[in-house]
């Protein structure tokens, strides 16, 4: 196995399977076709090529040795996937063409969750997640059942006792004592956490916590009272004015690109799409997520070249922090001063890491 050749061959397989999956969950394409890709790219992923990149993470120290970890990581996953690559057209494209019925109107599923967001009736916003939820037990679950039942038997066959402890292997982290870790944290956190998540949804929906749903915490995330501050029409010259005066002209850098047209079938998580560093990238974005995705994952980290595990990602009220040494559990808030200025914080414990400033819209 010659890996200079491995390295040259994965890097066009990334661009096309990067490229496939923003074609598809941008909403530019119904169809998903990583099938094609795997076939095309199948002799990087076999178990010999696994056995071989495994062999030199054991024998190499320090840098050489976190390459190969990297490399590894690649192949194996790609080694599942490709195995797999059927189910994972599929499930895209089930969720794709399912449609759900919303006030008489035909929507797709993937956008009814934006209106599920903006819905401020309860009636009506338990009804589009009863809705949904339908067509995930009908038409998705079975796939996503044979995907994962798939992905964990072929764990055990590389010669691990379980998915999980698979990629413990990969990634080198102790799942078990994060499990650990979390299961602490959530108990010690719990009453603190009800009294106060309580009040808010009485305070800004006007919903106890007992009778609360999934989608009363949609309606609740959607901070409406916050619209005022993120006029839409303001979103992308705000941001790039933010850049500019950082020192980032983002007109200069015509590799990048904010990809903020609405679609039906539009992915409603933002997300940073990299087929080619640095001569493609590609932002996608919601109506109002432009500034948080792309200071948080996205043009902000390609243009200053932050290093992949110091990548903030998003996981609901809860962040955790990829820093270079080692795993930061933390959150964030913000408010408004006097003077408009939005400060986000981020703290874990009692001690703060990072302040931003963003002058609101």
């Amino acid at each position: 196995m010659d890996i200079k050749e491995y390295r040259i061959d994965a890097e066009s397989f990334l661009y096309k399977i990067d490229k496939e999956y923003y074609l598809h969950f941008s909403g530019r394409k119904d169809s998903l076709n990583v099938s094609g890709i795997y076939d095309e790219f199948s002799h990087l992923f076999d178990k010999k090529n696994i056995d071989f990149i495994k062999s030199i993470k054991d024998k190499r120290t320090g840098e050489e040795k976190k390459r190969a970890a990297y490399l590894l990581k690649f192949c194996t996953e790609g080694y599942l996937e490709k195995q797999t690559k059927g189910l994972i057209d599929k499930i895209a494209e089930d969720e794709a063409k399912a449609k759900i019925v919303i006030d008489g109107r035909e929507v797709p599923f993937r956008y009814s969750e934006i209106m599920l967001l903006n819905e401020q009736d309860k009636v009506k916003r338990d009804s589009i997640d009863d809705k949904r939820n339908k067509v995930v037990a009908d038409n998705l679950n079975g796939t996503l059942y044979d995907y994962w039942s798939s992905v964990h038997k072929m764990a055990m066959d590389l010669g691990f006792s379980s998915y999980s402890e698979l990629f413990s292997y990969l990634k080198e982290e102790d799942f078990l004592s994060l499990q650990d870790g979390m299961k602490k944290l959530l108990d010690e956190t719990r009453n603190l956490y009800q009294e106060q998540f309580g009040d808010l949804l009485r305070r800004e929906i006007k919903i106890s916590l007992d009778e609360s749903r999934r989608s009363d915490f949609s309606s609740l995330k959607r901070a409406r009272k916050y619209d005022r501050f993120f006029k839409k029409e303001n979103l992308i010259p705000v941001f790039k004015g933010t850049l500019f005066e950082m020192g980032i002209d983002l007109e200069t850098y015509k590799n990048i690109y904010l990809d903020v047209e609405e679609r039906e079938n539009k992915s409603p998580r933002a997300f940073c799409s990299t087929p080619g560093i640095p001569g493609e990238i590609l932002c996608l974005q919601g109506d109002r997520m432009i500034l948080r995705q792309c200071f948080t994952r996205g043009v902000i980290r390609f243009i200053l070249e932050i290093p992949a595990h110091s990548l903030i990602l998003n996981t609901g009220a809860w962040e955790i922090m990829q820093l270079q040494k080692g795993t930061l559990l933390a959150w964030s808030s913000s408010c408004r001063t006097g003077t408009g200025w939005l400060i986000s914080s981020v703290w874990t414990g009692s001690r703060q890491v990072s302040l931003c400033v963003f002058q609101t819209l």
